[in-house]
């Protein structure tokens, strides 16, 4: 059926039946913008001014420069347009058109008039509900739909007011709103939790291994002491180039009959081959714009032309890992050339590490490999979780 002649969603909350209606936004709250305000009205502090880029800031979860207004400008304008109240919506209207911000306290705020469109919310439809609504699907192909080339460089007030949307009753817009609030706020939790678990590994890297100028590290586990060991990586292990495979040699899909990733440096393979010549293996990048770049391949690979490979039977493996991560600053400032920048072997084999206890370096590795696992955790469970919103906001609006 097509998506206009539908009249209910296809998953909804137990008690709801009835018919959503479908109407035109403009007929059920007031679409407005703001009066000018000029940039050198602006100050360092006050009431906060609103721009698109602070739209696409708070969308994204991101940070950027706040503006503001002073107090007494702000009177002024609320007398001539009206204040922006709680659950009011501003949907940004040129650049990424279309995204919107829900006020969700009593807070003063302005915002600039040229940049964003004001949806006063009347209390006809539920605040939440109207914002997840701007977010959905429907609405981004409604958006895609009034251009003839696919993207729009405006959302105007009368394209506002004719946007059609179909809504249930007030009680079920604020189910609807409160599970995708609730959602939200999971989300958001959970990439706090991952930005906090990855700033967590970059002080532990930082701790745990000794810098130059350091004999013993300034984070360490009870029972080990003594000065760690200075030497170079050629004198503890030896480094493989890859052997270089053909794009047409390459297959774009790994199946059983191309199993095996081909790493050319970088973190994702260039593509999946037959045969492997590695396996469990710290690579380092040889050339190109990643060159430089440190990874530890976990299964059996294909090392390219491109790639490095340590041969490493003296140092513990996850312990050498993890240091190079913690000098890949200095790492990458072995690189010479301009274009295509690459890491010459003899370079790389006369680079300084330090090393301690074999036991000690169990430790280590293992305790940043945990770390690691966490992180990984963390982040498959906020990819299911954006995945399970883009299933709800699929088959929860119509």
């Amino acid at each position: 059926m097509r998506d206009e002649m539908k009249k209910v969603p296809r998953l909804r909350f137990r008690g709801y039946s009835e018919d959503w209606e479908l109407c035109k936004l403009g007929e059920k709250v007031d679409i407005s913008s703001a009066s000018r305000v000029h940039k050198h009205e602006w100050s360092s502090s006050g009431v906060r001014f609103f721009r698109s880029s602070d739209i696409m800031s708070a969308y994204n979860g991101t940070t950027n420069q706040k503006a503001f207004i002073p107090n007494e400008l702000y009177e002024e304008l609320i007398k001539k347009s009206g204040k922006v109240n709680l659950d009011d919506i501003l949907v940004t209207g040129g650049g990424s058109v279309g995204v919107p911000y829900l006020v969700s306290d009593e807070k003063p705020l302005y915002f600039k008039d040229a940049d964003l469109l004001w949806i006063k919310n009347s209390g006809v439809i539920d605040g939440q509900f109207l914002y997840t609504f701007f977010i959905s699907p429907f609405f981004r192909k409604y958006i895609k739909s009034i251009s003839h080339i696919g993207t729009i460089s405006h959302y105007t007030i009368v394209q506002a007011k004719e946007t059609p949307i179909k809504l249930p009753s007030f009680k079920e817009q604020g189910s609807i709103g409160s599970f995708f609030k609730y959602l939200d706020d999971t989300i958001t939790l959970h990439q706090r939790k991952l930005e906090q678990l990855k700033e967590l590994k970059k002080a532990y890297l930082q701790l745990m291994f000794p810098t130059k100028e350091e004999r013993v590290p300034k984070l360490r586990f009870a029972d080990f002491e003594g000065e760690w060991e200075l030497c170079k990586l050629i004198g503890i292990l030896d480094i493989i180039k890859g052997t270089q495979k053909s794009k047409s040699e390459l297959s774009t899909n790994q199946n059983n009959c191309t199993p095996y990733p081909v790493y050319n440096g970088g973190i994702n393979p260039s593509g999946y081959t037959n045969i492997y010549n590695r396996e469990n293996a710290i690579t380092i990048s040889e050339g190109g714009n990643s060159a430089g770049f440190v990874n530890f391949v976990q299964e059996k690979f294909f090392s390219g032309g491109h790639n490095y490979t340590i041969v490493n039977n003296v140092t513990d493996t996850l312990f050498l890992f993890f240091y190079l991560c913690s000098i890949q600053e200095e790492i990458m400032r072995l690189r010479v050339g301009t274009g295509l920048p690459n890491i010459q072997k003899p370079t790389l084999m006369n680079l300084e590490i330090q090393k301690t206890t074999d036991n000690e370096q169990k430790f280590i590795g293992l305790f940043l490999k945990n770390i690691d696992i966490l992180i990984t955790l963390t982040q498959n469970k906020l990819n299911q979780l954006k995945s399970l919103k883009k299933s709800y906001l699929q088959n929860m609006f119509i």
